[in-house]
């Protein structure tokens, strides 16, 4: 009886360490997910991918004006959930990892910026929120249609049950404990068909060697086909189809979002050097003036 405490134990702590994940793993597993089924969609619809990083800064723009040029804010500057402090439920590190080394911003060097229209769209692609939402569209959608392909997968299962029994005949006490593993297999195709498998492992009988079954295993396989109602691929995969093409739907969006905002800002950037050519234009106005006089 020992022997199999000792056996299920093992199997249990195998299971629960094979199983468990950090909420950091998850994350990531979600990230390398999404950016395959995007790379997918970008190539079949622009012909290359993209690769795009969901993540805010950790410091934004925002925070860098407003603090390190010391202009006047509130004691609490608004940030993400990756600036709260560290608590016994929460720990930024868990979830998000280190985060990337962030180059100093160049008006720390007291000399003029000087920003081209390159480097004022890379920077409002990286600090606009309007931007930042249309990324975080299309990456949903990519996760939805994660979801969907999941139910086309195998999945697997497992359960470890342990009992515990005693009795008593009136001068001695009689203790003892089971011990038995079930490990389950599925799949659901695309016609419809649903195979499921189960195996069964009594641990007492297959270390005691009981009689009733020398092995202690136990194995069951089934599978259920449709005939009717729900049957067929393109009832079945209906879902996944059209996850595809919301995909595709997303990604056709998010491109022309960048064309717009690409124009917008631009538009934006040539009318600030308008502003400071009439500037200088009124100034040298201004000096013909005075050697006039």
């Amino acid at each position: 009886m020992r022997r199999a405490a000792y056996w299920s134990a093992g199997v249990a702590s195998v299971l629960v360490l094979a199983g468990c994940r950090t909420p950091l793993e998850y994350r990531e597993e979600a990230d390398e997910v999404a950016a395959r089924n995007l790379a997918e969609a970008q190539t079949r619809v622009l012909g290359e991918a993209e690769v795009l990083s969901i993540d805010n800064p950790a410091v934004t723009l925002r925070q860098r004006l407003l603090l390190d040029q010391l202009l006047p804010h509130d004691e609490t500057v608004a940030g993400g959930v990756v600036t709260l402090p560290d608590t016994e439920h929460w720990r930024t590190g868990d979830h998000y990892g280190e985060a990337p080394a962030e180059p100093p911003p160049p008006w720390q060097g007291g000399d003029t910026v000087r920003i081209t229209l390159v480097q004022a769209l890379q920077i409002c692609a990286r600090n606009t929120r309007d931007y930042q939402a249309a990324k975080e569209d299309l990456y949903r959608s990519a996760l939805a249609l994660d979801l969907e392909q999941n139910e086309f997968r195998s999945t697997f299962a497992g359960r470890i049950r342990q009992s515990f029994s005693s009795t008593h005949n009136g001068d001695r006490r009689a203790s003892g404990t089971r011990s038995s593993a079930e490990f389950g297999a599925g799949q659901v195709f695309r016609n419809g068909a649903e195979l499921s498998s189960a195996i069964a492992v009594d641990l007492a009988k297959l270390l005691t060697q009981d009689r009733s079954s020398s092995w202690g295993i136990y194995a069951d396989s089934s599978i259920s086909i449709p005939l009717l109602r729900g049957s067929g691929e393109i009832v079945v995969a209906e879902p996944l189809t059209q996850a595809e093409r919301n995909l595709l739907y997303r990604v056709y969006d998010f491109e022309t979002f960048k064309r717009t905002f690409a124009v917008r800002i631009a538009n934006s950037y040539y009318g600030v050097l308008r502003s400071r050519q009439q500037v200088r234009n009124q100034e040298e106005n201004y000096q013909r003036l005075v050697a006039s006089t």
